[in-house]
Parts: structure tokens; sequence; C-alpha cells
């Protein structure tokens, strides 16, 4: 990366782009967990990425969204039921 840096400053200001939009999403991340319930992560999750849980473990889910897998089942099922 640093060769490409040193190439041109259009490839230094690509690399300081890709940087500043990681730390805002970090910065998003952190401040949802901090702040929003665990089922309202866990619906702008899927609705953000609708296709995840057919490619990731539940248990997976869980540790992302900072809760244990037994509370993700329980989410689950009282918004599958809420829908019903």
């Amino acid at each position: 990366m640093q060769q490409l840096y040193l190439t041109g400053a259009k490839f230094e200001r690509f690399g300081r782009l890709i940087a500043e939009d990681l730390f805002i999403n970090i910065g998003r991340s952190r401040n949802e967990l901090a702040s929003l319930s665990a089922e309202t992560r866990y619906l702008n999750l899927i609705n953000t990425y609708p296709n995840i849980l057919k490619r990731i473990q539940i248990q997976h889910i869980a540790t992302f969204l900072g809760i244990h897998p037994q509370s993700l089942s329980r989410i689950r099922r009282n918004i599958s039921q809420a829908r019903t």
C-alpha cells in the first residue's frame, strides 16, 4: 500500500478515503452496540444484509451483536411470533 501512496496523490487520497470510511463504520458499530437494543441491532443487521443468515452461523451472528446465542434465539422467536 505504501508503494501505491508514493506513486501519486490519487492513490494517497484513495487510501485515506478507505481509512476514513472504515473509521466511520467502526464508530457507528460501537455506537449501535452501546445504544441500541439487541433486537434492534439484529433487525438492522438482517435488513442491511438479508442473506447473512444463510451464510453465517447463528453463534457468530450473536457474537457480532454482543449477545449470547440463547438470547439471539429468543429474539428470533419473538420476531417470528410477532410476524404471525
